[in-house]
C-alpha cells in the first residue's frame, strides 16, 4: 500500500476561513500527520460548485459560512464561500507542515473559465509540487441548467469540460500538457 494513499476530503467552502487550513493550527496538522505522513488532500465537493475566486484577500470577510464545515447536506448554495489568495497561501503552508499533497476543486456549474482558470493559476503557482491535479467540478451528473430540473448527461458535461480544461492545463507548475485528475 502507497504511503499515500491515505486522504482526506474536505469541502471547497472551507477555504473561506484562511485560517482554517494554516500554518497555526497546529491542532489540525497533527491530526493530519498523524493519520499519514504523506497523505492527499481533497478540496471539493458539492460546495465547490458555489464558490467564487476574488483576488481581494479582504473579501474573505464576507464569508457567512461557519468556522468549521461539514460535508455538504444540500445546502451548497447557503454555504458558498469567496476563496482569496490568502487561503491558498495558508493552504500551502498547511500541506508543507503536514507533508501531504492538493488534488483542487475548480467551480465548473456556476463558475467561468476565466474566473476557474485564475484561481488555477494561483494554485498551481503557490502550491507548486504539492497539488496533484485540478478536478473540475463535482457531480456533474446532480447538475442542471438553470431553471430546468434535467440533470446534465454525459454529452452536457463534455461540452463544458474543455472550456475549463483548456484553461487550466496551461498552468501546470511542470510544465506538463495536462493537469486535471
Amino acid at each position: 500500500m502507497p504511503l499515500d494513499f491515505v486522504g482526506l476530503s474536505y469541502e471547497s467552502a472551507q477555504l473561506g476561513h484562511p485560517d482554517f487550513f494554516s500554518a497555526q493550527n497546529t491542532a489540525l496538522i497533527g491530526i493530519f500527520r498523524t493519520i499519514s505522513p504523506h497523505g492527499v488532500l481533497r478540496i471539493g465537493g458539492n460546495t465547490g460548485e458555489y464558490t467564487t475566486w476574488s483576488v481581494n484577500d479582504e473579501d474573505a470577510a464576507k464569508n457567512k459560512t461557519p468556522h468549521a464545515m461539514g460535508p455538504d447536506a444540500g445546502t451548497a448554495a447557503k454555504t458558498a464561500s469567496i476563496i482569496t489568495p490568502a487561503a491558498i497561501r495558508n493552504l500551502n503552508e498547511f500541506v508543507a507542515k503536514t507533508g501531504w499533497r492538493v488534488i483542487y476543486g475548480l467551480n465548473l456549474w456556476h463558475g467561468t473559465p476565466e474566473n476557474a482558470a485564475a484561481e488555477a493559476a494561483y494554485v498551481a503557482k503557490t502550491l507548486g509540487s504539492k497539488l496533484i491535479c485540478f478536478q473540475i467540478g463535482n457531480e456533474p451528473d446532480m447538475d442542471h441548467d438553470t431553471g430546468s430540473k434535467d440533470r446534465w448527461s454525459f454529452e452536457h458535461y463534455w461540452e463544458r469540460w474543455p472550456k475549463y480544461g483548456k484553461h487550466s492545463a496551461r498552468y501546470s507548475p511542470t510544465g506538463h500538457a495536462h493537469y486535471e485528475c
